[in-house]
């Protein structure tokens, strides 16, 4: 019996301009939906950067990430995975990608704000090492750090 992990066929890249329709049909698939012009109004922001995940075989775009770099932070600021490709490591992969990018000198926190009605989200954040921070209207702040695990960093502070 072959106990090797699966691997997945596909590459997470830098994003160009000619992967935006891809990008737009993998947020058809996710809550809170971006459309195009919502999409480049969010990348032409400074510091603001953006991956694709495609289909190594098809060349097909099926998830991409946008994030941002702060002086001490990485801020996740979209996910999504078709749902076609979701259960099957892609997100984890592309996470993984993102943690690679923290050090204990730099960035040390990774940090995602997810709506209370996201729960697929908010399960896989925290089964990746995030945890819950802080509660702002509908939204958390969840919170990963480089170095630590889930279970010796606190719970969720509601924010008054």
């Amino acid at each position: 019996m072959d106990t090797k992990p699966k691997q997945l066929a596909v590459l997470t890249r830098w994003m160009c301009r000619p992967d935006l329709p891809g990008v737009v049909d993998v947020e058809m698939d996710c809550e809170g939906r971006l459309n195009c012009q919502d999409i480049l109004a969010l990348l032409t922001e400074r510091n603001q950067i953006a991956h694709v995940t495609e289909n190594r075989v098809t060349g097909e775009i099926i998830g991409w990430q946008a994030y941002s770099l702060t002086s001490s932070t990485i801020d996740l600021l979209r996910f999504g995975v078709k749902k076609d490709w979701r259960r099957q490591g892609v997100a984890t992969d592309m996470l993984r990608r993102l943690k690679e990018r923290m050090s204990h000198a730099r960035r040390s926190r990774l940090i995602s704000y997810v709506d209370e009605r996201s729960l697929d989200l908010q399960l896989f954040l925290s089964h990746r090492g995030f945890v819950a921070r802080n509660v702002i209207g509908a939204t958390y702040l969840m919170e990963y750090r480089h170095g630590r695990t889930a279970t010796n960093v606190g719970t969720i502070e509601a924010q008054r």
